[in-house]
């Protein structure tokens, strides 16, 4: 997909064209039309490797309001709840302050190609897989099957698989997206970390995002040191389901995925290179959530290519953040 023909040169290419890749171009585009001191002369490119963009997860997140996907999100709640050891009740959080949002990715997808199509400094390259990068003077040379551009600078976004993980902690999830008639479960309420379990290797839990009056989606959930396909928790995920929906209930998708939580393993590196995606930091290591953590990098790599001064970071509540990460990483390891 492109609205010109490509040009060779590029003053930037983005590898990978998924969750922080298309932020990384989403936030670009809002910062150089909101500061009317910064010149958009930047050509950019995005290569991505998929020909075409399904919905294919589900990204929420908590926000106060001020996130720029606010609007593009398909339903916030409230309140939340998690498991109690207190007589197997549930514990309901409420935030006056913050909102819990839901994005399907299809929304975000469709959005930012349209943002980046509308944009004259923007070009984006699907079905393409880039074979070799090397680093050359004054910049890089990305060479494709059918094409060899070159690049002032690049950010890698691409997803590398995770091999031979040293000391891992994985996240394994499987679940339905259902339609229904009647539900007993309350749509103003997501079920956070519901019926939570444990064995020997880590915790099993129940996700539950009432999306709307008549759709649901409910995934079982498995964080710990075992690594195992989701297809696993297929089972677990019907059972469930048919307990909790007693009308008839029809699929309308499955989701499913491995996350590597915590763990190191060798992973390729292009020097000089800036990095984004999963396999550099986007993962919060004791949730797997990503997409507030790309929305942070997002806007502070494109302030870097953009020249801007980085705004200050609040490097206590970031301290207190890496702790409670390490003693939740660490009871998951050790107990």
């Amino acid at each position: 997909m492109s609205k010109s023909p490509l040009k060779k040169e590029y003053d930037l290419i983005i590898l990978g064209g998924g969750c922080s890749g298309l932020q990384l171009a989403n936030q670009i585009i809002w910062k150089t039309n909101e500061d009317s001191t910064i010149v958009p002369n930047l050509k950019i490119l995005i290569i991505e490797s998929r020909e075409h963009y399904v919905n294919d997860k589900t990204w929420c997140f908590w926000d106060d309001g001020t996130s720029h996907y606010n609007n593009w999100s398909y339903s916030n709640w409230q309140k939340w709840s998690f498991s109690s050891n207190i007589k197997s009740s549930e514990i309901v959080h409420r935030s006056n302050k913050y909102k819990y949002f839901y994005l399907k990715s299809i929304d975000f997808y469709d959005k930012s190609i349209k943002l980046i199509m509308e944009n004259k400094n923007f070009s984006i390259k699907l079905g393409t897989w880039v074979e070799n990068v090397e680093n050359e003077e004054g910049g890089f040379l990305i060479k494709t099957k059918d094409a060899t551009f070159f690049s002032k600078k690049i950010v890698d976004c691409r997803y590398q698989t995770p091999k031979n993980v040293r000391d891992p902690i994985w996240q394994i999830f499987y679940g339905y997206e259902i339609d229904f008639e009647n539900s007993s479960y309350s749509k103003d309420l997501v079920g956070l970390m519901n019926k939570i379990r444990y064995d020997d290797s880590g915790i099993f839990f129940h996700y539950i995002l009432p999306i709307s009056e008549r759709t649901l989606l409910l995934q079982v959930t498995y964080i710990g040191k075992q690594f195992f396909l989701p297809e696993k928790l297929k089972s677990e995920v019907i059972f469930n389901i048919s307990k909790l929906q007693k009308s008839a209930w029809n699929i309308l998708r499955t989701e499913s995925g491995i996350l590597l939580q915590s763990g190191e393993f060798d992973k390729m590196s292009i020097s000089n290179s800036l990095r984004g995606g999963s396999n550099w930091g986007a993962l919060r290591p004791s949730t797997g959530y990503a997409f507030s953590r790309i929305y942070q990098w997002s806007s502070d790599t494109a302030d870097l290519l953009l020249g801007r001064k980085k705004p200050k970071k609040n490097k206590t509540v970031q301290k207190i953040q890496n702790f409670m990460d390490e003693v939740f990483l660490i009871v998951l390891k050790n107990y």
